[in-house]
């Protein structure tokens, strides 16, 4: 898989969508392959462990994640119908899809039909069993890179973390997102853009809003991502947590701001951040000039950028004057790659150093995560984790989200319906509670 692709499929922009009246039926095909992974569920947890935010530390359900393609890919596992399949986690769209048994792989352009393994699906649902109930729609749902799924919309029931709803998704009959030939489809965790700005004619397709319509579950995502290593490849890639905050070790320090509208007015978790902090390597690198804002090559911008927290986006992207900056601290310096539209280095290079400001706290990304593999195109081929956006918003992906924990408190959010929590600010989309994590 080109990582290109993955980088761009991450940014998980929803570019359009398209709901039609239908009346037909998809014929299935008896190729289902037979991969199946279990849930997990783990116990209540114990709030003397470790601090969390608040009262919030019984996460009601919590799924430990899989990765798999070099950790590009961060899957949950769940239920659809009865049958086991994992779906790419996507805090960037509320919509949640699985590849039908039938479906047509295609280029992004939807043009040119490719053989259906090129889109790396893994096991296939078949929409004309009795577990999916059409509702007579089409929908399709795009992506900032130009993939796209589409299919019928239909109901069926939901497992995640042990529990099970009646939860509408497509099945997708036509595809061109390129997956990691285990997972399935999307599974939407954004809010319900249409709920929280008076538009109702989306609900139904949030799993988050009808997992909260149980009010036993308080309105609570939380997030944190584990870096893949390939000497370990099975061990867990993260925790996915509805209703609380898993107890795992943080430096106790939780910082809150508010999720702000997006640009779009698509459902996405935006925040505001203080500013961004970039330096040279800890090795003495070339002498420059100083200039304003910059001293021996760092740089800090102090600006209230908005940027999106994105589960499915492999980069942090940023304006490209930022990356441009960033990438020539590199020893030696990253380099554009003007066909693939990113900056590659050398997989042994000394990488700058990089922080994000928010609510008054500095979260440096680690080393680790700033050089990527592009096992794809050779294991001595790499790029950089910051990478510039091309379409416009600017995303704190996994190399971020593997260093904090995250909780999308939506407690007080107005699409809830439910009072706001005695500790909780009321906003129109709820807060981003965050703390940095010691290991991952």
């Amino acid at each position: 898989m080109h990582i290109l692709h993955l980088i761009l499929f991450g940014i998980s922009l929803r570019a359009y969508s398209v709901v039609t009246a239908t009346g037909s039926r998809t014929v299935a095909r008896n190729d289902i392959t037979d991969n199946v992974y279990n849930l997990t569920r783990s116990k209540r947890f114990s709030k003397s462990a470790y601090a969390c935010a608040e009262s919030l530390c019984k996460s009601q359900l919590q799924l430990d994640l899989r990765t798999h393609s070099f950790g590009f890919f961060y899957n949950a596992a769940v239920t659809i119908g009865g049958e086991d399949f994992e779906l790419n986690i996507d805090t960037g769209s509320h919509v949640t899809w699985v590849a039908a048994t039938d479906f047509t792989c295609s280029d992004d352009k939807g043009k040119d039909v490719l053989p259906q393994e090129k889109c790396r699906s893994g096991r296939l649902f078949n929409p004309n069993k009795p577990a999916f109930q059409p509702v007579g729609q089409n929908d399709l749902i795009g992506y900032g890179d130009g993939s796209f799924a589409s299919g019928e919309k239909g109901k069926v029931r939901l497992g995640i973390g042990g529990n099970t709803i009646k939860q509408t998704i497509i099945a997708a009959d036509h595809v061109s997102v390129k997956n990691d030939g285990i997972c399935s489809g999307v599974l939407g965790l954004s809010y319900p853009t249409e709920m929280a700005f008076g538009r109702k004619e989306e609900k139904s397709t949030s799993v988050l809003y009808t997992l909260f319509q149980n009010t036993s579950i308080p309105p609570i995502l939380s997030l944190t991502l584990n870096r893949y290593s390939i000497h370990d490849p099975t061990r867990s890639a993260g925790i996915l947590a509805f209703g609380g905050i898993p107890s795992i070790p943080t430096n106790k320090h939780w910082v809150q701001t508010p999720i702000v509208p997006h640009t779009t007015g698509i459902g996405m978790y935006s925040i505001n951040i203080d500013g961004i902090t970039i330096m040279p390597p800890s090795r003495p690198s070339r002498k420059s000039p100083t200039k304003q804002g910059r001293q021996n090559d760092g740089l800090h911008i102090q600006s209230r950028l908005t940027m999106v927290i994105d589960s499915g986006a492999t980069a942090i992207t940023l304006p490209s004057e930022i990356v441009s900056h960033f990438a020539s601290l590199f020893l030696p310096p990253a380099y554009y790659d003007e066909s693939a539209k990113l900056y590659r280095v050398l997989c042994n290079a000394l990488p700058a150093q990089i922080s994000i400001q928010i609510a008054g706290t500095t979260y440096p990304i680690a080393r680790e995560d700033l050089i990527l593999h592009d096992y794809a195109n050779g294991a001595n081929t790499c790029f950089i984790s910051i990478q510039p956006s091309h379409h416009g918003s600017l995303m704190l992906g996994q190399p971020w989200l593997k260093s904090v924990l995250v909780a999308f408190d939506m407690r007080g959010a107005a699409w809830t319906h439910r009072k706001a929590h005695r500790k909780a600010h009321r906003t129109a989309l709820g807060l981003v509670r965050i703390a940095s994590r010691p290991k991952y």
